[in-house]
């Protein structure tokens, strides 16, 4: 009688709606929250945080981190199961999923539960049996049909950048070595083949991979890709965008819905823009319609081909010249800044929004951003001070930075 009681307060054990559920993890993240609340959600998070790590004793924050390799490889395997994909229809054991791929069933359930443990996947509610496995929020966005779908994220960070990560204190003994040319397993299997070196030929060489590549950069936008173009000033009063290193165009569509009379163009290597067509059917439908204003051409800057550029023309490069080294990134900017020629227009560099000063970073994953471009590239994610002076030796003049309610952070310079 007492338990019916409670039972009353606290409410009976609602049945368990496998579809309801799956579909409620499908939510578009993109739009981002007014500038107060996410001031307040960061800055509440921050303060929690800290509690939260003053209370740990160090040597358990430390065993922490050294184990962060670990929910990494985690992800890469079930993520390159698809098991997301699997649990989507009706929750299944173990067993039921290792049949569906092929794996053993007892460290299948091992894996899933130290994901389940770490919040990615989840047990059936009110399971007596405890042994069906669903997917979580977190879990979800491993599903290839998810509007934000990051399973090729994981896929392009273990097979291409957690090698070279490995070798971080070879890199950090050599000024310019980038150790993914050099020490990966990629360098090695591109000499004994006779092949060019690097991630970059590495794509040329394998369609597959890069098409892992451009997924990738295309699930950035799950970062707060809507936040990046609302707070980007400049955009309101821009005549045309233009988006050097456009990759699929997702973000140069997504400044185009934001502003219906606005006209843009993507500029890319070959073997990207002939893949644009057939992946802006798998976009969402503002995009589809944006492509209406949209063109998509060949470009090169490290070979000085760039659009005609007209005066009132944004031009952007996100995510991109952290990719160069500080004597490439020299080369492109000077070369777009001899094809801008006396046009009147601005340039906005998008990137992580690192700052002079790491202690004030709010943002850990940043300064780790800038770190990987290193390994990989021997490029960089450079605070403001830099900037001015690159920009000064290339015929640019820094002028503003925007910051935005999203990891990036935007350089804007004009041609001197």
């Amino acid at each position: 009688m007492v338990f019916a009681c409670f039972e009353g307060i606290l409410g009976s054990k609602k049945e368990y709606d496998h579809a309801k559920s799956e579909a409620s993890y499908m939510a578009d993240y993109s739009s981002p929250p007014p500038w107060p609340i996410f001031i307040g959600v960061n800055a509440t998070g921050g303060c929690l945080g800290g509690v939260a790590k003053s209370l740990t004793p160090p040597p358990i924050a430390m065993m922490d981190m050294i184990m962060g390799f670990t929910v990494s490889q985690l992800l890469y395997t079930v993520a390159r199961l698809k098991i997301a994909d699997i649990l989507v229809a009706q929750p299944k054991t173990a067993e039921e999923i290792a049949s569906e791929v092929g794996t053993d069933p007892q460290r299948t359930r091992r894996i899933l539960n130290a994901c389940v443990a770490n919040g990615v996947f989840a047990m059936k509610p009110n399971d007596p049996t405890a042994s069906y496995y669903t997917n979580s929020k977190l879990s979800a966005v491993f599903r290839t049909d998810h509007p934000h779908c990051m399973r090729d994220m994981v896929m392009h960070q273990m097979n291409d950048g957690y090698d070279a990560w490995a070798f971080l204190h070879d890199a950090v003994q050599s000024k310019h070595e980038v150790v993914f040319e050099t020490r990966t397993r990629t360098a090695v299997e591109q000499k004994k083949n006779g092949q060019k070196i690097g991630l970059w030929n590495a794509y040329n060489q394998d369609p597959t991979r890069e098409a892992t590549f451009q997924g990738a950069m295309t699930s950035l936008d799950s970062l707060g890709a809507q936040a990046m173009v609302n707070d980007c000033k400049p955009l309101a009063s821009a005549k045309r965008v233009i988006d050097i290193g456009t990759s699929q165009g997702h973000f140069l569509l997504k400044c185009l819905a934001s502003y219906p009379k606005l006209k843009g163009i993507g500029t890319d290597l070959p073997s990207v823009i002939a893949t644009v067509d057939a992946n802006l059917k798998k976009m969402p439908a503002a995009s589809q319609e944006a492509a209406k204003r949209a063109t998509f051409q060949v470009g090169d800057f490290m070979k000085c081909q760039f659009p005609d550029f007209e005066d009132g023309d944004v031009i952007i490069m996100r995510y991109i010249l952290h990719d160069w080294s500080e004597k490439d990134t020299i080369t492109i900017l000077t070369n777009l800044r001899k094809a801008v020629g006396n046009k009147k227009v601005s340039l906005l560099i998008g990137e992580s929004a690192i700052g002079d000063d790491p202690s004030a970073e709010v943002v850990p994953v940043r300064p780790i951003i800038d770190v990987h471009m290193m390994v990989i590239f021997d490029g960089s994610d450079r605070p403001p001070s830099v900037w001015k002076n690159l920009l000064k030796k290339t015929g640019w003049e820094f002028s503003k930075n925007y910051a935005t309610r999203s990891l990036l952070g935007w350089t804007e310079a004009v041609p001197i």
